[in-house]
């Protein structure tokens, strides 16, 4: 028995199913010699807005049936009444996921030997990555009944991002397959952003993960550390820091690891304690990931993110992408793959069922740099303005989208030495006031 002529046939009859099962098809699942029916099929659902059924897709094609004798093949075929349609899709699909990547292997054996192992690597990792798109069949439908909105406790399971508690008390906090994006100009603070949100989850006792383009992974895991132990960040990056600093770095970094205090007990130098601890034992259910990356591109981020989810689960609930106009895709400064980029970033935060966090840059005027339609895709787009004068230091953000919730502009207190962003709402001194101080 076909399979491909039992799907065919599945979706004759314009009825719930067969709208359903047709909702799912591309013509690509189909052997070559029955593409020519599934475009028939598609030619009189749009001049029909219909699906046919049989006796009216038999009236087309009786007058093309000498065109392809699979025609003939389709209208004689008759399926099984025992075959369930949906089983027969996945079959279908199935078939054509294996020979795809049969195709794909087959296409990196004959050029495997030129490759390196990064290169080896990222050709199998895009191959999931396409394998997956195009067999993705997934389509979920709810009734009012299906969906839950309320729970016994009435306690909602949105997440504070932890950068200013006016704005969590307004909003809530972001549910997870939100995307937050924060725009500012150079120097306003938007990888501070990325590395307080992770923190914050840290501190919380959960898996945040940090994707860098830009700065390498030892220089966001110097900055995070910063923000933990509280010490001033010029200090640490130039190893200038005062005994009580060190204490407290030392103090940081043993709280990351099973066990860590017997290691503290015998901290001599912050070097030696580092060199130690590689022997430790990160506390597996609490810690940074950080993926360092310059040439980070969607199927890195999704395919990563999905073997972190398998192995952290519900552990991962925020993830920071640093930063948008820097992720890889063909021209990427064009305004066309910005939108895209956008656009796959919500789809990979609904797909991982996590919160990204996702600067960008924006131009003299304030928008979104080669595209606001960048923003299209938000739940939140964040402004940010940074004052560093230091009677006064604040970080304002100022939201320029807000799906659901009350638009909000507030300023949260700001530590520019150890770059740790307070929860606490920033008092801005009057002129006169401040010329008092």
């Amino acid at each position: 028995m076909s399979i491909a002529l039992t799907v065919l046939h599945s979706v004759l009859g314009n009825t719930e199913s067969s709208l359903s099962i047709w909702s799912q098809l591309k013509k690509s699942y189909f052997p070559t010699e029955y593409q020519a029916i599934f475009r028939a099929l598609s030619r009189f659902y749009t001049e029909h807005k219909k699906l046919p059924t049989l006796d009216e897709i038999t009236l087309q094609l009786n007058n093309v049936v000498c065109e392809s004798p699979s025609y003939s093949i389709f209208l004689e075929f008759e399926p099984s009444p025992d075959v369930d349609p949906l089983v027969a899709l996945k079959l279908l699909v199935d078939e054509f996921t294996q020979e795809a990547a049969l195709n794909g292997i087959e296409k990196l054996i004959t050029k495997i030997s030129d490759l390196t192992s990064e290169e080896v690597i990222e050709n199998i990792a895009n191959m999931a990555y396409e394998l997956e798109q195009e067999s993705d069949i997934q389509s979920n439908v709810y009734s009012v009944q299906d969906i839950d909105l309320f729970t016994e406790t009435g306690q909602a399971t949105y997440l504070p991002l932890g950068l200013n508690n006016t704005m969590d008390n307004a909003i809530i906090g972001m549910a997870r397959s939100e995307v937050v994006y924060v725009g500012g100009f150079r120097g306003a603070g938007k990888s501070v952003i990325c590395s307080n949100v992770v923190v914050n989850e840290y501190e919380a006792g959960f898996i945040p993960v940090y994707f860098t383009i830009e700065m390498r992974a030892a220089q966001v895991h110097r900055r995070n550390l910063g923000i933990e132990a509280g010490v001033d960040a010029i200090r640490l990056r130039n190893n200038t820091l005062t005994e009580s600093e060190k204490q407290a770095v030392a103090r940081t970094m043993c709280n990351k690891y099973v066990e860590g205090d017997k290691f503290l007990q015998e901290f001599t130098t912050l070097a030696s304690l580092e060199h130690s601890l590689k022997v430790a034992t990160i506390k597996p259910d609490n810690q940074i990931i950080i993926v360092d990356n310059p040439h980070l591109s969607l199927v890195d981020i999704d395919t990563t993110l999905a073997r972190l989810k398998a192995r952290y689960g519900d552990k991962i609930r925020k993830v920071a992408i640093d930063y948008l106009n820097q992720i890889a895709v063909p021209e990427k400064y064009d305004w066309k793959s910005q939108i895209a980029i956008s656009s796959k970033l919500k789809e990979l935060a609904n797909k991982h069922d996590v919160v990204l966090v996702v600067p960008y840059q924006v131009d003299a005027s304030g928008e979104a740099r080669f595209s606001k339609g960048i923003l299209d895709a938000a739940d939140y787009a964040i402004l940010l303005n940074a004052c560093k004068d230091e009677a006064n230091p604040y970080l304002e953000l100022k939201t320029t989208k807000a799906r659901d919730t009350p638009a909000f502009n507030v300023k949260s207190v700001m530590n520019w030495s150890t770059l740790k962003i307070s929860a606490t709402e920033a008092v801005i001194a009057s002129d006169e006031e401040a010329s008092e101080l």
